[in-house]
């Protein structure tokens, strides 16, 4: 996956709209982003997992908590994230839930939560997908990765690398087999394995004959 652009308003500890241009990195591959304590590193990081899948790139912040309290009714609370991988070039914009004023008369009202998926096609983005369950699945579709696994293979969270290398040989084979799609080389160890043992009946019988 290539990062492209990240869009997000009202949300974590920023209280206008936010833009992030990584195509003028160039392609570079591999990029920093550092800053002290505090800078907002982890809102970046937020954003981009809340983007892709509704859920901050941190156990201990809850999705309905990522907007910003600096921020008034007034200003919508979302993340849009342009990413590409391979040659296809994707758009997902999310809004967390939250309230907003009435259109008509006063007071406010609670504005579920959405998704919206879309993908560049003949020089324009065009929306593929617009519901919450349908846009989650399309995401790990494309990424070939769920949320947990995106974590611990791509977006390390602060104090969780430990974690990833404590986990059990099983569950990180199986992580690394999807990310780097080997199923078919285990398929193939699986044939010889199979080949071994029918051989070695085989031998077994005319021993035995």
């Amino acid at each position: 996956m290539r990062t492209r652009l990240l869009e997000f308003q009202a949300f974590g500890p920023y209280k206008d709209k936010q833009t992030l241009d990584f195509t003028k990195l160039g392609e570079e591959s591999l990029f920093l982003i550092t800053g002290p304590t505090g800078a907002g590193k982890t809102t970046i990081f937020d954003a981009i997992c809340f983007s892709l899948y509704g859920k901050a790139s941190g156990t201990d912040r809850d999705h309905d908590t990522l907007r910003s309290d600096f921020s008034s009714h007034d200003t919508e609370t979302f993340v849009r994230f342009t990413f590409s991988v391979k040659d296809e070039t994707y758009r997902v914009l999310r809004k967390p839930k939250q309230w907003i004023p009435k259109r008509r008369g006063e007071g406010l009202k609670e504005e579920p939560a959405t998704a919206t998926l879309e993908t560049w096609i003949d020089d324009a983005f065009v929306v593929t997908d617009s519901k919450i369950n349908e846009v989650n699945d399309k995401i790990k579709t494309i990424l070939g990765l769920d949320y947990d696994q995106f974590l611990k293979m791509i977006m390390i969270p602060q104090g969780e690398f430990r974690r990833l290398i404590s986990e059990n040989s099983q569950e990180r084979e199986q992580i690394l087999q999807k990310l780097f799609q080997t199923a078919k080389y285990a398929q193939l160890q699986d044939y010889f394995k199979d080949k071994v043992k029918e051989q070695a009946q085989q031998l077994a019988n005319l021993q035995q004959g």
